[in-house]
């Protein structure tokens, strides 16, 4: 007869083998587009919005964006931080549409850049930093640095124009 210690030793290590093959079939998840922007609140250089997405989740599991905190830079210029400070959880195989709450901490002078840039029809804008994301109950910090380019008019309802 096996002690039970050993049978512990034995699913443990079973349930850590099965997590580390997931995460091999794991597919990056699909942004397809933003879908509304609100803006809740500004407190001196605090901003509190809601962000609407549509991403896709071609994977067999849910994805969980845990709490996390991203770098901003508008035409190369910081422009200030954004935290996800809820759980935000993207389901399987399936287009999910999101609402995500997000708090913005911004650099001195940085809306006066936003009003400048609003002026213009595209804009770069970058976003570099950690995000963590959980599947299951493991856990993961992925570095992201991603370059898009979006309408300055998107800026305009945060700066009231």
């Amino acid at each position: 007869m096996i002690p039970r210690t050993w049978l512990h030793r034995i699913a443990l290590s079973t349930l850590m083998l099965l997590g580390i093959c997931s995460c091999a079939t794991y597919e990056d998840l699909e942004f397809e587009r933003m879908d509304g922007f609100k803006l809740d609140s500004i407190k001196g250089r605090e901003i509190s919005m809601t962000i609407g997405a549509v991403v896709t989740n071609p994977n067999w599991f849910a994805i969980k964006l845990l709490p996390s905190t991203v770098k901003v830079y508008l035409e190369g210029q910081l422009i200030g931080e954004v935290q996800l400070n809820e759980k935000v959880k993207i389901r399987r195989k399936q287009e999910n549409t999101l609402s995500v709450p997000l708090n913005a901490t911004l650099e001195d002078g940085a809306m006066f850049s936003l009003i400048r840039y609003s002026m213009k029809d595209t804009l770069n804008i970058r976003m570099t930093g950690d995000v963590r994301a959980g599947v299951f109950f493991l856990s993961k910090k992925i570095t992201i640095d991603e370059n898009r380019k979006i309408s300055g008019k998107g800026l305009k309802g945060m700066v009231g124009n």
